[in-house]
Formats: structure tokens, sequence, C-alpha cells
């Protein structure tokens, strides 16, 4: 009955492990290749993308062919040594766990017997060591499986893409910062240019969030704000930049400060700019 429940317990042990590994490999394993669905051919600096976007990798970009794209090298490959990791994993744990139990099963369950003549002296200084193990061996399954389950997690947490779009400029005397996670811009509506002819998001709407965001910025007398909306294009996917610049008129002649920005999403979403005290070297134009 002991061993029946101690199969019992294995087999459940190996199908949480397994749902794990499956979990993790395809939130971990396969990111590269969910990610390549915003990362089009005609994007251009594939090294200097991967190296934002997936500071934590395996794979490092030169490693991989260009042709016919570094990208779709790169998250191949990096898919791949992901999922090797996670199979290795749980085929290392679960073949230690079946061979473990194997051992165990082989094991008699009462291996105490008296001594020559039928002395049982020594039991007594022998059965509290042997509780001890004992006990000892029944955790060992859970302590493992708990073992396990921080080791891939560890793995996913260090290894997963944990990158942004930045873009870092001056304002005023200081530093700010837009950032979007990929994991974001993975999720907006795509906007292909070649066979639609509007964005998700208007130039009509993003003028309306452009003036919205305007009328927060701090306004002095004598000082006018002017609106330079563009459409950009980060990681092949679209959002509209607005650029407000302030300037004031002086005997004749404009004088022009440095100027704010914000980003709006093809969702609706803005994107404000938030203060930064050690801006880093991705400054934007």
């Amino acid at each position: 009955m002991r061993r029946s429940m101690n199969k019992i317990a294995l087999t459940i042990v190996i199908l949480a492990l397994t749902a794990l590994a499956g979990l993790v490999g395809s939130r971990w394993a396969l990111a590269p290749l969910g990610f390549h669905t915003i990362v089009g051919p005609a994007h251009t600096g594939d090294t200097e993308l991967i190296r934002e976007c997936w500071p934590h990798r395996l794979v490092q970009p030169e490693w991989v062919s260009s042709t016919p794209d570094t990208y779709m090298n790169w998250s191949l490959t990096e898919a791949m040594v992901r999922l090797g990791i996670v199979a290795a994993v749980w085929l290392s744990t679960t073949t230690g766990l079946v061979i473990r139990h194997r051992r165990r099963s082989k094991r008699p369950h009462n291996p105490a017997a008296p001594d020559n003549g039928g002395t049982t002296s020594r039991l007594p200084f022998r059965k509290p060591w042997a509780a001890r193990i004992a006990q000892l061996r029944r955790s060992t399954a859970s302590h493992h499986m708990r073992t396990c389950y921080i080791i891939i997690c560890l793995i996913s947490s260090l290894g997963g893409a944990s990158g942004q779009i930045k873009e870092t400029f001056k304002y005023r005397g200081h530093w700010y910062q837009l950032a979007v996670k990929f994991e974001v811009m993975r999720d907006l509506p795509f906007w292909d240019c070649e066979k639609q002819e509007n964005p998700p998001v208007s130039a009509s709407r993003a003028v309306k969030e452009a003036f919205k965001f305007m009328s927060k910025l701090e306004h002095q007398s004598g000082w006018d704000y002017h609106l330079d909306l563009r459409l950009k294009q980060p990681a092949s996917n679209w959002i509209w930049e607005a650029r407000w610049r302030r300037y004031r008129d002086v005997d004749g002649r404009r004088e022009s400060d440095e100027e704010t920005r914000c980003w709006i999403l093809m969702d609706g979403t803005v994107v404000e700019p938030v203060l930064v005290n050690n801006p880093k070297a991705n400054v934007g134009p």
C-alpha cells in the first residue's frame, strides 16, 4: 500500500513538473518567436534591436547569420537554446526522481532485525536514527520539487524579455524619458501602411491627445507652443510622436526653446515623459 502511494505521489510530481516546464517553455523559451510578429523584414539595425529588446540573452546576435534576416535567425536560435535548457532541467529532475523511487522500492520495508541469538539490545539505539532517516527520505520528494521550481523560476526571471523602447531628451535643463515595454508594443494594433490607408488611431485623435498633454505643461507669459506631430516606427510598429516646442517672438524674430514630447500609441494610450536623474546613452534626436 505504501509503495502504491509513493508511486502515485511520484506521478503527481512528474505531471506537475511537466506542466511547469510547459509553462516556462511557452512564456520564456518561445518569447523571442512571439516578439518577431512585430519585427518586419524592413527593419534595419537588428543587432541593436536585439541588444535593446533582450538585455538578458543566451545567444549573441553576432553568432548568427544575417541571411535572410538577423533577427529571425537569432530568435530561432535563442528559442532552441532556451527550450534545450528547459528540457534538460525537466529531464534531469524527472530522471532523478524515477531513479530514487526505484531504489527505494527495492529496499525492504523494515530492515531492522534482531542481532545474533535474538538479542535486540541494540535496537533501541538504532530506532531513533532509522526513524529520522525515514522522515528525511519522505520529505526529499517535496524538497526536490521546490528546488526545481525555484531554479526554473530563476531562469525565467533572468532570461525574460524585460527590454523597453526608450527615448531620453532634455527639456528646460532636466532630462526626461519616454518608455514603453515591448510586451505592450506587441499587443498594440498593428498598422500595415501598405494595405491600410489610415492607422488605428487617426491623426485628428492624435492631435486631440497631444493638446491634452500640452495643457498640462507650464505656461509662461509671452511663450507659446508649436506642435510637430509625426509617425514613428520603433520595432516596426507605428506610434504617434507629438513634439511641443516653446517659442516667442522678440523684436520681429522667433526664439525657440527646447522641446518636450509624448507618444500616442495605436490603442489611444498616451505615454508621458518621466523625469530621470541619470539619463542613459539612448538620447533621442
